[in-house]
């Protein structure tokens, strides 16, 4: 019983802390996506910085499985602000605008997967990116 208590105790007092913690803003619209930014999950680790991203798209996206959809994805990404790369290692798929609904799919690569990708100008990584290497640089000192 008291091993019980304990879990619902971690797993209520988790959900607040994330759920409180994070500050979502508006960071693009761009066809049919709007994307938000987690001002709070900005954290510097040696030579990488990451950040969380949400889209949420106008229309729901099939899944690999036909049978689900998603309406929007919480990306987790690192980026090396020196040489302007990036790799998304953590995504959640959500049948609901804004992270809400049902998780469809999550998945995660382990740090042996990654491979830093170039930012490309124009695009949305640029724009993810900014928030997170130009908007924080001030604050990473």
């Amino acid at each position: 019983m008291q091993t019980y208590r304990y879990v619902i105790f971690l797993l209520v007092f988790c959900t607040n802390i994330y759920a409180s913690e994070s500050k979502w803003v508006s960071i693009a619209e761009i066809s049919n996506v709007a994307a938000e930014f987690d001002e709070s999950s900005v954290v510097v680790k040696n030579e990488l910085t990451e950040g969380t991203f949400r889209f949420t798209y106008s229309a729901p996206h099939k899944c690999q499985n036909p049978r689900s959809s998603y309406q929007s994805v919480e990306v987790r990404a690192q980026f090396s602000c020196q040489s302007k790369t990036f790799v998304p290692y953590h995504r959640r798929e959500f049948s609901g605008q804004q992270g809400k609904g049902e998780l469809v799919r999550a998945a995660t690569l382990s740090e042996s997967q990654w491979k830093l990708t170039p930012i490309v100008s124009g695009s949305m990584n640029e724009i993810m990116y900014a928030r997170v290497c130009i908007n924080n640089a001030a604050t990473a000192e």
